[in-house]
């Protein structure tokens, strides 16, 4: 079995994705999925590239097959929230409380497509300082779109160096 390195194959659909390009994110993800079946950041990735093209069934069933559950449940939670399943994004959210180990940062994703803008800035807030990776994706993951008008964001970015 070939294991994909976290820095070479799976980043070019990470990268498709966030180019706006979701379905070719989908299929060089599904290559990745062929060299390594079980690689979790794949199938997370392949996950979000399917929401955010509408397959929220491909993407949640993407989502069921990660093997750390802690890796996919917030993602799971936005899935929910974009297919308008907010009463099973709720559950999530009940789910990452539940596990305080996961902190505020965990329920970001879900609060980002429940709409929630406020929680997801706070969530932000918590990431900026503590120098989350979380923050060098928020120029260009697609699930940060519905906050990027809202000035904070221009003030993260700065804050983060990611905007003049």
């Amino acid at each position: 079995m070939i294991r994909c390195h976290s820095l070479s194959i799976p980043n070019t659909g990470k990268v498709l994705l966030f180019a706006r390009r979701s379905e070719g994110a989908i299929a060089q993800l599904q290559d990745t999925l062929k060299l390594d079946p079980d690689f979790s950041e794949a199938k997370i990735w392949l996950g979000v590239a399917y929401a955010e093209t509408g397959r929220y069934d491909d993407a949640l069933a993407s989502l069921a097959t990660v093997r750390d559950k802690n890796m996919s449940l917030a993602w799971t939670g936005y899935v929910y929230a974009k297919a308008g399943r907010r009463a099973a994004a709720g559950q999530v959210l009940l789910e990452l409380e539940q596990m305080k180990a996961s902190g505020p940062l965990s329920a970001l994703c879900v609060y980002l497509g429940l709409g929630e803008k406020d929680k997801a800035f706070a969530a932000l807030e918590q990431a900026c300082e503590t120098h989350s990776v979380a923050m060098t994706s928020l120029k260009v993951n697609p699930a940060y779109d519905s906050i990027r008008s809202d000035s904070r964001c221009a003030q993260l970015l700065r804050r983060v160096q990611l905007a003049p």
